[in-house]
């Protein structure tokens, strides 16, 4: 049985548009983060500073999965991480990992010190805190009831190391 064709990481760029639209419809179907995640989809998309970037994660020449990520807006040493978003079919195979450590090596090359991550407390959304929280990050803060009745924005906060 042959290996399976290794996962490559790459700069998102505007050609990978349609695709990756695709991509965030298929694993984000649903909830009060969608909005949020479209929007910074479309500004890495569209973006030329530091404040949103994008890495996509190939494989079989289809994208499988997606970080936008970027320093916040007139901060010293504060990086965001915008989305994560990994194809039904290529979950569990580590492609969050990647996109996650190669989005967390790109913001601490240009000098962030630690990173925040916000999201809905979304049963949904386990798995990616899960992730998150393997890179140090941890719950900071939360607003109640941001979303609906019952549904709290989550802060996530943490330095990192890339090599985790």
């Amino acid at each position: 049985m042959p290996a399976p064709e290794p996962i490559a990481l790459r700069p998102l760029d505007a050609g990978d548009a349609a695709a990756a639209r695709a991509l965030l419809a298929g694993a984000w179907n649903g909830g009060p983060h969608r909005d949020a995640a479209r929007d910074a989809l479309e500004m890495a998309l569209t973006g030329t500073g530091e404040e949103s970037r994008g890495i996509v994660a190939e494989q079989h020449g289809a994208l499988v999965g997606l970080v936008a990520y970027g320093m916040v807006a007139g901060s010293e040493g504060a990086g965001k991480l915008h989305l994560v978003a990994v194809a039904p079919s290529a979950r569990r195979r580590g492609v969050g990992r990647l996109l996650c450590g190669a989005a967390f090596a790109q913001l601490e090359s240009v000098r962030a010190r630690l990173v925040i991550a916000e999201m809905a407390d979304d049963p949904r959304l386990a798995a990616a805190s899960a992730l998150l929280a393997q890179f140090g990050l941890r719950e900071e803060a939360r607003v109640p009831d941001f979303y609906a009745d019952g549904r709290a924005l989550r802060i996530m906060r943490g330095s990192w190391r890339a090599d985790k």
